[in-house]
């Protein structure tokens, strides 16, 4: 049996499991984490979903994988409309050079 799991921060934590009286979670049940919109998980590729399995070391299950936090998505705000034109004209310089 695996304990719950800490929710991250601007985010949360789903189980799939075939038990019904939860937690503790029987083996081979799943852990996803999710954010909240504008926020992703890190580190980043780092596969989101963790396992319960068995512990060669006791009779208690341990999850899979790491914990995950929930971090704000940076974006970049442009001053004006022209300055993205901008960007989109340099970026697609860029891309007409490389191919």
């Amino acid at each position: 049996m695996c304990p719950q799991l800490s929710s991250p921060s601007n985010g949360r934590v789903v189980y799939y499991t075939l038990d019904t009286d939860f937690p503790p979670f029987e083996l081979t049940s799943t852990a996803t984490y999710e954010c909240t919109s504008g926020y992703g998980l890190t580190p980043s590729g780092v596969d989101p979903v963790r396992m319960c399995q068995s512990d060669t070391d006791s009779l208690n299950g341990v999850w899979t994988g790491q914990a995950l936090a929930c971090s704000g998505i940076s974006t970049y705000n442009f001053k004006s409309h022209s300055d993205a034109c901008h960007l989109y004209r340099n970026l697609r310089l860029f891309l007409m050079k490389l191919s």
